[in-house]
């Protein structure tokens, strides 16, 4: 418990680290600091992911998910426990690094982010792992429409929350990766407009 709260207490001071190290193309460096400090908060990533620990993260969140449509997730109630909170916050910095330094971990992270939500609520963050899971089940399972469904359950959930910080993140992996397999490509250039506008207002330049 003391080195939870010990990394609870420098949370914003390791997001930082994380940021500059993936500013600067050392992604493997970044996914490391993050494997290492999201341990020490009860959260495991593997070092190289594997089909067997994919499957496994996967399927534990589809048994979560049992019984429940995907638009249930809009009434989770709101994640008020401060590990899970810090954990779904380093998870949700560690999306793009991963997306271009270890793909083959994004499945693991998303699935361990909806799962997160599951257990102790929604956050902002928590956006991000829907849209990230979106991703993850249009481009590697191939299940366009529940791919899409998450897509749309971050989007829904951005005016709820409140979450203007992950604005930019959603729409622009809804655009590029889930809405256009299953909606017509006129119709993603408006979400990729709103995209680039809300990144440009942000003054996010790396994403």
């Amino acid at each position: 418990l003391r080195s939870a709260q010990t990394v609870l207490d420098k949370v914003e001071i390791y997001r930082i680290k994380i940021a500059a190290l993936t500013a600067n193309g050392q992604m493997i460096e970044a996914i490391s600091m993050g494997r290492v400090i999201l341990a020490q908060l009860g959260c495991e990533l593997p070092a190289i992911p594997n089909e067997a620990e994919i499957g496994k993260a996967l399927q534990h969140v589809a048994s979560q998910l049992q019984g429940r449509q995907i638009e249930d997730l809009l009434e989770l109630p709101a994640m008020i426990d401060p590990q899970a909170q810090a954990t779904i916050k380093l998870l949700s910095d560690l999306g793009k690094t991963i997306v271009v330094g270890m793909p083959g971990l994004l499945p693991i992270l998303s699935s361990t982010m909806v799962s997160l939500s599951l257990d102790f609520g929604n956050a902002p963050a928590s956006l991000a792992g829907y849209v990230y899971h979106g991703m993850v089940l249009s481009v590697f399972l191939d299940d366009v429409e529940a791919g899409h469904d998450f897509g749309k359950l971050a989007i829904k959930l951005l005016d709820r929350l409140n979450a203007t910080e992950f604005n930019g993140t959603v729409l622009f992996l809804f655009s590029t990766w889930i809405q256009h397999r299953r909606e017509a490509i006129r119709s993603c250039l408006p979400t990729l407009k709103n995209c680039y506008t809300t990144f440009m207002e942000a003054g996010d330049f790396l994403s």
